[in-house]
């Protein structure tokens, strides 16, 4: 199974093969507010790289 996505949480890089797993995974950090980032290893598009913006509650292109 390849990976398409790619989680940084903190700087710590985790791999997933789906954006769908990314984002779960992403989710049990969000209570922490780390910094969180998502990169998408495919060709898109728009934007490949994606913020957890805190103050808006949400993904934002990065």
């Amino acid at each position: 199974m390849g990976q398409d996505c790619c989680l940084y949480a903190n700087g710590e890089r985790h791999l997933y093969p789906s954006i769908a797993k990314a984002h779960e995974a992403a989710e049990q950090f969000i209570c922490f507010k780390v910094d969180l980032r998502l990169e998408y290893l495919f060709e898109t598009t728009g934007a490949d790289f994606w913020a957890y913006e805190y103050n808006q509650n949400k993904w934002v292109p990065s």
